[in-house]
């Protein structure tokens, strides 16, 4: 289900997925009151199949120091074929 108020991620990536392919961490960027946030967050499969995301994880303000940490991901993590 989409959340209406919710806008779309600019930016999502898997960093680690469970072996049992029940749970996933991902790195995420969107923006919230024009504000770009970065997030680290644990996604869960629901009982519809969709990826949910859950409460454990950490959001910030994107800035120039953590942006680093996007553009890292991004170059180092092995993309899925």
């Amino acid at each position: 289900m989409v959340d209406l108020f919710q806008k779309p991620e600019f930016y999502s990536r898997i960093i680690h997925e469970k072996h049992t392919g029940d749970e996933q961490i991902r790195l995420v960027v969107n923006s919230f009151r024009n504000q770009e946030y970065l997030h680290f967050r644990k996604y869960y499969l629901d009982f519809e199949g969709e990826w949910q995301p859950s409460k454990e994880g950490i959001s910030m303000p994107l800035d120039l120091t953590n942006s680093r940490a996007v553009s890292y991901t991004h170059l180092t993590l092995p993309t899925k074929a």
